[in-house]
């Protein structure tokens, strides 16, 4: 028994190991072409390249700005709703210049934005990409001509070789292989040796990508399937006997603000319990928040930290302490109001 449950603490410790480094880029951009001729007073069309090279589900994707005020964005870019692990696409864009731009080589940064969530927390990542613009002396124009467009080619989207798919299939057979090995007795060791083995390759593999969310999440995949623990998903939001106990004993008044963002998954759950909760008792308040309308505000209280964003976000008026995700939520909440154990 001692010996099932430190293989099981060395799995675990093994699977969300890489939990404490949230936050972190799962894409990468680049664009096409690199070096971007664009008419004085004109426009000019260009491609920027995503790759999502890690486990995650990135979600809408988008272009959002571009600096400095020499060039602008015609029209809204399109975005990306669902860019899939190991996959890539491109976002279109047309860029014009101001008439007073000086001719020569600039550079432009542009913003990017995306989503993606681990777990029972979401995460915004807001980036940026440094694009070469050469502004070149306009064509004359004829009579009746529009303003002059430099065109590149189109880029495909495309999707990188499934290597990572084939590898972690096989890494999936293996494991229950050795499933199968732990068993008998006579290959217990072995088989328990090898899990360790397959899931510190699956860390490996993803910090070697410099995708430490990757590494999470290779490691927590193999790990539940070794030992049977599926990822927790909330229910819903009743509370237990003893939580609405624990809040009759709450004496004074408290506001709480719940961070939320429409892209985020857990953020329903999360409203739910503390509204179940300001049922209980007239001592608490709230007040849900969304992220996009108050930025300023959620980056004051430690809900955005260098253009990253997570929710859900539970702050307390008076306090400098932030609770993030619902795993355990009632009991945090609880201790949170000074009426837990």
């Amino acid at each position: 028994m001692r010996r099932r449950q430190a293989t099981l603490i060395l799995l675990l410790t093994f699977a969300f190991v890489g939990g404490a480094t949230g936050q972190e880029p799962i894409l990468t951009f680049s664009v096409e072409p690199e070096r971007i001729a664009v008419p004085v007073g004109g426009r000019s069309e260009m491609h920027v390249l995503i790759e999502n090279a890690s486990m995650r589900e990135a979600d809408d994707i988008a272009v959002v700005s571009i600096d400095p005020d020499l060039f602008s964005l015609v029209a809204e870019p399109e975005s990306i709703k669902v860019l899939h692990p190991f996959e890539a696409g491109s976002i279109p864009l047309l860029i014009s210049t101001s008439s007073e731009a000086p001719e020569g080589e600039h550079t432009a940064t542009l913003g990017l934005l995306y989503t993606y969530c681990i777990g029972d927390l979401c995460f915004q990542i807001a980036e940026s990409l440094d694009v070469l613009l050469i502004a070149e002396p306009p064509p004359p124009l004829g009579d009746g001509e529009n303003v002059p467009i430099a065109t590149v080619k189109p880029v495909a989207t495309r999707t990188p070789p499934p290597w990572p798919w084939v590898g972690f299939a096989f890494a999936g057979l293996l494991v229950v292989g050795l499933l199968v090995l732990k068993r008998f007795a006579v290959g217990r060791r072995t088989a328990i040796a090898g899990l360790v083995l397959v899931v510190a390759g699956g860390l490996a593999y993803g910090v070697l990508r410099d995708q430490h969310e990757q590494a999470q999440g290779v490691g927590s995949v193999l790990c539940t399937s070794c030992v049977g623990i599926e990822e927790a998903r909330p229910a819903d939001a009743r509370l237990t006997p003893a939580a609405i106990e624990a809040l009759g004993a709450l004496e004074q008044d408290v506001e709480l603000t719940v961070f939320y963002a429409e892209w985020c998954h857990a953020c329903p759950y999360a409203e739910a319990v503390v509204e179940r909760m300001s049922e209980v008792t007239e001592h608490i308040s709230y007040r849900f928040i969304d992220v996009a309308i108050a930025p300023d505000l959620a980056k004051a209280l430690g809900v955005v930290r260098s253009g990253r964003t997570v929710v859900p976000a539970i702050s307390r008026e008076g306090s400098s302490q932030v609770l993030f995700g619902v795993e355990d939520l009632e009991n945090r909440l609880l201790e949170f109001l000074g009426v837990g154990e």
